[in-house]
């Protein structure tokens, strides 16, 4: 949908430079992360920095005349990659871009800082490429799609069959307080998972427990999260009872009631992620939760880096997460035309 105006915008920006500019995407092996693709394409625009790979942009076979960039549709090319910028074009219009450098090869001031001073400690992903973000990344480069037949659900009589789940998903594997789960959803679980891997590979908790005053390391690190605008699964909790009350309010509320989870709010609260990432670690410092749906990704790394660069904050986590393929989301998704029924062509003439 965004493929011909993305094209259209890299060329009002670069000019004529943009026929020089290597152009990926990769949707088309994990599917539209939606929440969550501005925090996993950051992770994969770093990790296409350190290792001077441009990811391929699969299933582009043949492009569509008025997408005429470099998209490298050919598989993926080694070359060096000073700088990469991840572009997240909403649905409605919301848009928001980030661009990541290398420091080793950025311009430096004298004395040696790197210009803005924010760096990437660590990083994290579970993704239908994989359960972390070096296999992520290693599908990624083999060209491995993660995209199949949905398994979680029966698609028989759906004409969307294809989905980018996570694979064997279990959560007792993925968050490992057993009560937590009770009241947290499908989403939050992989948001809190991501978060995890995250922090572990900062190494920044080890760093914390070796301060003399760990408190104050606490107070200084901030958490940032983009949300789901919604969680579809729960809101279908009340169908049963609404169409069960026949427009009386009273009896609505009676059988909702009976039939509805006396912790439906808990779990449906936009927030969970950020807030037990904040409660496990004991992370006091600035926070915000972002839920601009296709973009809140992108718009938390974003609002993070706004307070590191003014001061109010050392450190930051930062969480993007959903869970697009869920049954009761799709229908939403298919009425306004975001879904294929034959698989993601970014960029291709036959793309539907």
């Amino acid at each position: 949908m965004n493929d011909l105006s993305e094209t259209n915008a890299i060329k009002a920006v670069f000019g004529d430079r943009a026929y020089d500019l290597a152009v990926s995407s990769t949707k088309s092996q994990m599917g539209h992360l939606i929440a969550a693709a501005g925090a996993v394409e950051g992770i994969i625009c770093a990790l296409a920095i350190r290792n001077s790979m441009a990811p391929m942009t699969a299933n582009l076979s043949t492009p569509d005349p008025e997408c005429d960039l470099d998209y490298v549709s050919e598989g993926c090319r080694p070359m060096r990659i000073d700088a990469a910028m991840s572009n997240s074009f909403g649905f409605g219009g919301s848009n928001s871009c980030l661009v990541f450098r290398s420091p080793e090869r950025s311009e430096k001031p004298e004395g040696g800082a790197v210009p803005g001073g924010i760096v990437i400690t660590g990083y994290g992903c579970l993704t239908a490429c994989g359960r972390d973000a070096e296999t992520t990344w290693d599908a990624v480069v083999s060209g491995e799609s993660g995209i199949e037949e949905a398994a979680t659900w029966d698609s028989a009589v759906w004409p969307y069959r294809l989905a980018g789940e996570i694979k064997n998903y279990k959560p007792r594997e993925l968050v490992a307080d057993r009560k937590l789960l009770k009241f947290i959803t499908r989403q939050d679980v992989i948001g809190l998972n991501a978060a995890n891997q995250a922090v572990t590979h900062s190494g920044i908790i080890e760093y914390r427990d070796g301060l003399s005053d760990p408190a104050a390391f606490n107070d200084r690190t901030g958490v940032f999260v983009g949300s789901p605008a919604t969680k579809y699964r729960y809101q279908h909790d009340y169908l049963e009872p609404l169409a069960g009350a026949d427009g009386d309010s009273h009896e609505f509320g009676l059988r909702a009631m009976d039939d509805v989870h006396p912790m439906w709010l808990l779990r449906t609260l936009p927030n969970n992620v950020l807030a037990y990432v904040g409660i496990q670690y004991g992370f006091k410092g600035a926070n915000a939760n972002v839920t601009a749906h296709g973009i809140s990704g992108t718009q938390a790394i974003a609002e993070a880096c706004r307070y590191l660069k003014d001061g109010a904050i050392d450190q930051a986590v930062v969480v993007g997460y959903d869970s697009a393929s869920e049954l009761e989301a799709l229908p939403y998704y298919a009425s306004v035309g975001l879904l294929s029924s034959s698989g993601l062509r970014p960029f291709d003439r036959s793309r539907d």
